[in-house]
């Protein structure tokens, strides 16, 4: 997952295009951690985010907003499009290349 976002941070550098990691094991995913898969990753600090916090917080925000669900054994194959409002414009399975495409064309569409 996290090198679709790396190839999607790279098609669209220094555009207005954030992208957001959250973790859903932040026991073991400290932000040092985070800190390290971001310079792994190349993650730009202005342009992709990597975030942790209380886990009963992640999963409601994973619930309520995202409609995913949450789970430490659980990563969901889901890329989700927000706009500037915080609407979910679309969501995405990225292991599926007409997906990941679809989201890019998506992307190029909101910028």
């Amino acid at each position: 997952q996290n090198n679709k976002v790396k190839a999607l941070q790279a098609k669209f550098a220094g555009r207005d295009v954030r992208f957001v990691s959250i973790t859903v094991d932040p026991e073991r995913d400290t932000p040092e951690v985070l800190r390290e898969y971001a310079a792994r990753y190349g993650a730009d600090k202005s342009q992709w985010l990597f975030l942790t916090g209380d886990l009963d917080y992640i999963r409601r925000v994973g619930a309520e907003i995202f409609q995913q669900p949450v789970d430490k054994a659980f990563h969901t194959e889901k890329l989700i499009l927000v706009d500037e409002k915080g609407q979910i414009e679309g969501v995405y399975a990225w292991p599926e290349e007409k997906q990941f495409e679809k989201l890019q064309l998506k992307i190029e569409e909101m910028i």
